[in-house]
């Protein structure tokens, strides 16, 4: 009888967690990282790192998500709000902007490629004061899509 371990990543837990979520409404930010941190109590990935593990998972796996983490104010500079909130108070922050994605990749998860056009469209149109490039938010899409394992359509505008 062995008395080892396998070692666990925290990619590891995040993927297993969401696994474990996967015919529940929703899987819950807040709740995955909270169970993460218990399970690793010596993690030392952040809690924006965290979800970003969690949501490319839960986009790979079809599992909704509910961004529902709060950060605190040196991580995030300041409180996350909806989408809706933040075109019409701030100019969005990047965290924002890659929430904004990995919804779109989740609500399009049966679609094999995305457009990078009609995903910067799509972020476009739900924060008019973003202040990044159309390139810098292609560059977004890229990463997201590619961790969620979609093929990508380099298209530009008509």
């Amino acid at each position: 009888m062995s008395n080892t371990f396998h070692t666990v990543t925290v990619e590891g837990a995040a993927e297993a967690y969401v696994l474990s979520r996967g015919k529940a409404r929703y899987l819950s930010i807040a709740q995955a990282i909270r169970a993460i941190r218990t399970l690793m109590p010596a993690c030392k990935a952040t809690n924006h790192e965290l979800e970003e593990m969690l949501a490319a998972a839960c986009v790979v796996h079809g599992v909704p998500v509910a961004f529902d983490a709060k950060q605190p104010m040196a991580q995030n500079h300041g409180s996350i709000r909806s989408p809706e909130m933040s075109a019409l108070v701030q100019k969005p922050n990047s965290l924002d902007i890659r929430q904004a994605i990995v919804r779109y990749l989740i609500d399009n998860v049966d679609n094999p490629s995305v457009s990078i056009f009609e995903v910067t469209s799509a972020v476009r149109k739900m924060f008019p004061l973003c202040e990044l490039t159309d390139w810098q938010i292609g560059d977004l899409v890229a990463r997201s899509a590619i961790d969620a394992g979609f093929a990508i359509d380099f298209d530009a505008a008509p």
